[in-house]
């Protein structure tokens, strides 16, 4: 099934009243605030927040009025994948991993739909890069997802798979084919630089 095609059945079909809200959020948020930029913060962003010990930042970016952070089913499933039994300075680090997330998306959540996994194998056949494909789907799908949902930035650290200049040239190249606005790659010092 092309793109094309399940965008057109997705936009006809019969949407639960919990799907019909966020799509409104997210136009609400498009809307209400236009000059607020709309975020995704790859996984290995809270890793950062955590390592650094990042409280203040994560307020700053929290309470902001220049950003909206939204969080993605994707990123919190590689979050709550960190190990029960790691411990940092005393703190289980799978804790505060989601702690941070939970603090900056709150109200503000994408899920993982069938239209995102769609984009991402296009991704994924459009890129010609040396990194396997099966390490890349996630990466693939976090992007997807910043696409579909207008996003104006996503964030992160990970220069050598999600922000390689081949997976850059893959989203470009769907992206342009499907009329899809490719989001900024920031990276965490520019995202500072934001606030």
């Amino acid at each position: 099934m092309s793109l094309e095609k399940l965008l057109s059945e997705i936009l006809h079909a019969n949407l639960d009243s919990l799907s019909v809200f966020r799509y409104l959020r997210i136009l609400e948020d498009s809307f209400s605030m236009p000059q607020s930029k709309r975020l995704l913060l790859d996984t290995s962003i809270y890793g950062i927040f955590a390592e650094s010990e990042a409280l203040e930042l994560v307020e700053k970016i929290a309470s902001s009025e220049k950003i909206i952070v939204y969080g993605f089913s994707i990123v919190r499933k590689e979050l709550r994948d960190t190990p029960k039994t790691v411990v940092k300075k005393g703190r289980k680090l799978r804790n505060v991993l989601l702690g941070y997330y939970d603090f900056i998306t709150e109200g503000h959540f994408l899920p993982l739909t069938r239209l995102i996994e769609v984009l991402a194998e296009e991704y994924l056949k459009s890129y010609d890069g040396g990194i396997s494909k099966a390490k890349l789907k996630s990466d693939f799908m976090i992007v997807a997802c910043a696409s579909l949902n207008g996003l104006d930035i996503l964030v992160s650290a990970d220069n050598h798979s999600m922000f390689s200049k081949k997976a850059i040239e893959a989203y470009l190249k769907v992206n342009n084919q499907n009329g899809l606005r490719t989001p900024q790659f920031y990276s965490p010092k520019q995202l500072e630089q934001l606030l």
